[in-house]
């Protein structure tokens, strides 16, 4: 069985979409999956890896956080900056408990271990909604960020994002200017112990993979060894010379996967295998 944009109700009662896949071999493992920072369940090679885990009888669920700014009608295109612009961590941490809310109320019956999965600023949150919820029994990070504050503005154009109430970064691949209103750092300060990603880090207990590539741009390797660092039941696992999407793009239009995307969903596997 594989349904595609199903549909979850997230922050503020803003409707989002799901994917789910549940071979008929199916196993019990159910993993979910969070994207990053300006992407969605279908960007790049996400769907591939999600075959990938269907095949070996693993079920997964792949969604798109209700501000992430795509639509239900447009699941792939960032078609809603408005909603974009309202983004904020503690909307995303609601929204990744929905969506398993959701999985759960379809299937859950048949579920006997769950996997929570997160790229980038998806890792971040994963780490976050793993401590908090205590409900995943093990956790695996791809490239994730170990600082939610660090990322923020900081000095001077911090000062000025208050002021106007709004700043924009440019998405290379769309070239939008994507807007964040100054809420979002708000919203931060207002929750930053529940956002702390290394507190969240040094209390888990559960089976945890942190994987991260050498060459990443965007998330330094330095993060993934912070992270480990911080707790004593992470594994760390470094794919050389990686990059922050393991090789992948959007669009990616191959029938195989690249090098170290293989590396990191093979990874990945044998960590699950060990700890079901």
């Amino acid at each position: 069985m594989k349904q595609y944009n199903l549909i979850y109700k997230g922050t503020q009662g803003k409707l989002a979409g799901y994917d789910l896949s549940i071979p008929n071999h199916f196993n019990g493992t159910l993993i979910y999956f969070i994207h990053g920072y300006k992407g969605y369940k279908n960007w790049g090679a996400w769907d591939l890896i999600s075959d990938y885990f269907y095949d070996k009888g693993y079920g997964f669920a792949k969604c798109n956080l209700s501000h992430n700014g795509t639509t239900l009608e447009q699941p792939n295109n960032f078609a809603d900056l408005d909603a974009f612009a309202a983004n904020r961590y503690s909307y995303e941490l609601h929204d990744i408990n929905a969506f398993i809310s959701e999985v759960d109320h379809q299937i859950k019956p048949l579920i006997t271990h769950r996997v929570l999965i997160g790229h980038s600023r998806g890792g971040g949150d994963a780490i976050l909604t793993a401590h908090q919820t205590r409900s995943i029994d093990t956790l695996i990070t791809w490239a994730a960020i170990s600082d939610i504050g660090n990322r923020f503005l900081k000095d001077d154009a911090l000062t000025q994002w208050k002021a106007s109430g709004v700043f924009t970064v440019l998405n290379g691949r769309t070239k939008q200017n994507m807007p964040h209103r100054y809420s979002f750092y708000e919203d931060y300060v207002a929750h930053k112990d529940q956002l702390n990603i290394l507190k969240a880090a040094k209390e888990l207990t559960l089976p945890w993979a942190i994987i991260h590539g050498t060459n990443d741009p965007a998330v330094k390797i330095t993060e993934g060894r912070t992270l480990k660092e911080a707790s004593q039941h992470a594994t760390l696992f470094e794919i050389e010379d990686a990059n922050h999407v393991f090789g992948a793009k959007e669009p990616y239009t191959e029938k195989t996967l690249p090098l170290h995307t293989t590396q990191l969903i093979e990874t990945t596997l044998t960590f699950i295998e060990k700890h079901l």
